[in-house]
C-alpha cells in the first residue's frame, strides 16, 4: 500500500513538473521571437524608471497567447533592496471589475441567475431610485453603470477601512480613511447605504435618469452582484472566482487577502512614506490582488475570447460580455464591467478593457480589437505629481511604440 501511493504520488510529482514546463516553455516561444525589439524596450523602460518618480512598476504586452513582453522595475517597499518583478502581487483596484463581468455570465451560464433580472429579486429589500419607483434596475444595469445608482460621499467615506489603527514607521493615511473596527460585512455596507432604513441611505444615492437610460460610473454596483452571486451560489465570491477563473487559467498568484498573497508590493504615499493597509467592504469592486504575469494569462483570456475562442465562458456569453452599450453624450461605452474606451480619451485607438486607481496606485489593462495585442501597467503609487504622471506617461508611449513594431513585425512575416 506504501509502494503504491509513493508511486502514485511520483506519477503526480513528475506530471506536475511537465505541466509547469511546458507552461515556461510557452512562454518563451512566445516571447523569443520578438528578443531584439525586447532588448530594446527594457533599455527604454530602465530610462525611464532611472527619473526616480515611481518606486515600482510593472507591465506586459500580450497577445492572445500570453505575455510577449513582461518586465518589472523598482521596488516594493522603502528598503532598496526591494525589487518589483511581473510575479509582484499588488491592489488593482477597478480592474478588478473585469473579473467580475465574467463571474455574472459564469453564474448566469450554471443556471443560478439571469442578467436580465431585476435586482430586486436577489436583495433582501426593495431597490429602486425613488425618481422612478415603477422602473427596476436589472443586475446588467449595475454592469453597464446604467443602474442610476450614485456613489455619495458617505459612500465613499465608508469604502477604506484600516486593517489595524496603529501606524508602523514610515506609513501614513488620507483623511477619509476609517478605523479597523468600522469595517461591516458587505450585506451590512448594502442595506445601510442602499435600504431606506439604513443609515446612510438618501435620495442623493441616486441621479435623476430612467435606469438604462444613461450612464454614471458606479462602484456600489459591483458590491450588489458580489452579494448576488455569493446569494445565488451559496458560495464566496473569492472561492467562486477561484474554481472559475483563476483555477482554470493557472492564475496562481491572484488573491483577494493580502495577508495570502506571496510577493506583494506596498504601496506608497510618496517616495519615502507608505501607505498604511486597507481594505473595502467589498472585493469584486476593487479588491483583487494579483500580479502582472496572472493578468497576462488574463488579458489573454479576453482577447480569446472577443474572438470567440475563450475557454471560461460559451462563445455567446462573451458576445455578451462584450456587448458595449452606447448611451447619449457618454463617450466610453460599457460591456459587464469592461469598457471601450474610444480616442477621445487621448488613447491612440479606440481599446478594451478597465483602469484601476485606488490610494497609492494607478493601473490599466486594455487590447487593441483591431491589432488583437494588450498592454498592462501597474503602478505602486498615485500619479499625484507632475513627475509620477510624466513618467506614466512616457511608459506608456513606449507600450505603444512596441506594439507598433510588433504589428509592422508580424505583417512582414
Amino acid at each position: 500500500m506504501k509502494k503504491k501511493s509513493l508511486s502514485n504520488l511520483l506519477t503526480l510529482f513528475f506530471f506536475t513538473l511537465i505541466l509547469l514546463s511546458c507552461r515556461n516553455i510557452q512562454k518563451e516561444n512566445n516571447s523569443g521571437k520578438y528578443s531584439s525589439i525586447n532588448d530594446s524596450l527594457s533599455v527604454k523602460l530602465k530610462r525611464i524608471y532611472s527619473q526616480k518618480a515611481i518606486p515600482g512598476f510593472s507591465v506586459a504586452v500580450v497577445n492572445k497567447d500570453g505575455a510577449i513582453y513582461s518586465q518589472g522595475y523598482g521596488r516594493t517597499d522603502i528598503n532598496e533592496e526591494s525589487v518589483y518583478t511581473v510575479n509582484t502581487s499588488q491592489k488593482i483596484a477597478s480592474i478588478s471589475k473585469t473579473v467580475l463581468g465574467i463571474a455574472l455570465l459564469k453564474a448566469q451560464e450554471i443556471g443560478k441567475l439571469n442578467i436580465s433580472d431585476p435586482v430586486d429579486e436577489y436583495l433582501p429589500y426593495k431597490l429602486r431610485n425613488p425618481k422612478h419607483p415603477d422602473k427596476p434596475i436589472l443586475i446588467k444595469h449595475l454592469a453597464y453603470h446604467s443602474s442610476s445608482l450614485r456613489d455619495t460621499r458617505s459612500i465613499f467615506e465608508n469604502s477604506y477601512i484600516l486593517t489595524k489603527n496603529e501606524l508602523d514607521e514610515n506609513e501614513g493615511t488620507l483623511p477619509f480613511f476609517q478605523k479597523s473596527d468600522s469595517l461591516v460585512s458587505l450585506e451590512s455596507f448594502l442595506a445601510n447605504s442602499l435600504s431606506k432604513e439604513g443609515k446612510w441611505y438618501s435620495e442623493e444615492s441616486f441621479f435623476d435618469f430612467e435606469p438604462g437610460t444613461e450612464s454614471r460610473y458606479s462602484n456600489l454596483g459591483a458590491g450588489i452582484c458580489e452579494y448576488i452571486i455569493e446569494s445565488v451560489t451559496k458560495q464566496d465570491y473569492a472561492s467562486f472566482v477561484e474554481q472559475y477563473i483563476f483555477s482554470p487559467l493557472e492564475m496562481e498568484n491572484s488573491v483577494w487577502e493580502i495577508e495570502k498573497a506571496n510577493n506583494s508590493s506596498r504601496l506608497f504615499l510618496n517616495d519615502t512614506t507608505l501607505v498604511a493597509q486597507y481594505i473595502g467592504f467589498n472585493k469584486a469592486d476593487g479588491g483583487l490582488i494579483t500580479s502582472v504575469d496572472d493578468m497576462s494569462i488574463f488579458l489573454a483570456e479576453l482577447i480569446k475570447g472577443f474572438n470567440g475562442n475563450g475557454v471560461l465562458l460559451h462563445k455567446d456569453s462573451y458576445e455578451t460580455y462584450f456587448d458595449m452599450q452606447q448611451y447619449p453624450e457618454q463617450n466610453s461605452q460599457y460591456g459587464l464591467f469592461i469598457e471601450l474606451r474610444p480616442r477621445t480619451f487621448g488613447f491612440e485607438e479606440s481599446l478594451i478593457g478597465h483602469m484601476g486607481a485606488d490610494p497609492g496606485l494607478l493601473t490599466a489593462m486594455y487590447f487593441s480589437p483591431k491589432s488583437g495585442l494588450g498592454k498592462i501597467i501597474f503602478v505602486n503609487i498615485e500619479p499625484r505629481t507632475k513627475e509620477i504622471r510624466d513618467e506614466i506617461n512616457e511608459i506608456w508611449n513606449e507600450l505603444i511604440q512596441f506594439e507598433s513594431k510588433l504589428v509592422k513585425l508580424e505583417s512582414s512575416s
